[in-house]
């Protein structure tokens, strides 16, 4: 959370919910696997489009030396149910990746909540009144 006061004795608060996105089955980073013909596999991890060092909640994870090999499955019922594995793009090798669990309880960001003086206001609201108060707002 953050807070401001200004001159004036106003308080302007902004703060994010968290969202708890703890996981018992996520992408392992520190997994490596070299197939039989010598290929290396590892997960590659992207926020936004940038690969990022160590793990993240909101990442895309992707082996990107691999392939998904789907396989047609029903149910009972009919419906269609995507199921398949990684195989190494280059040898059509199968590819099991390393999964983990989180050891400790991961949060991403939610909704932003702006409030002046303890009442819940828009951000255009927020942005106003910081800026009546002398404040540079961009």
């Amino acid at each position: 959370m953050t807070t401001l006061y200004t001159k004036s004795g106003r308080r302007f608060e902004s703060f994010h919910d968290l969202i708890e996105a703890t996981s018992m089955h996520r992408p392992n980073p520190d997994w490596v696997y070299v197939d039989p013909q010598g290929h290396e596999h590892r997960w590659t991890l992207t926020k936004d489009g940038v690969v990022i060092q160590g793990y993240h909640p909101s990442a895309q994870a992707d082996v990107l030396s691999c392939g998904w090999q789907s396989v047609d499955y029903y149910t009972e019922e009919g419906e269609k149910i995507d199921i398949g594995y990684h195989i190494c793009a280059q040898c059509g090798v199968r590819i099991n990746p390393g999964y983990m669990a989180d050891e400790t309880h991961q949060y991403v960001r939610g909704l932003r909540h702006f409030r002046i003086d303890g009442k819940d206001v828009s951000p255009d609201v927020f942005k106003a009144e910081l800026r009546k108060e002398g404040v540079d707002v961009p």
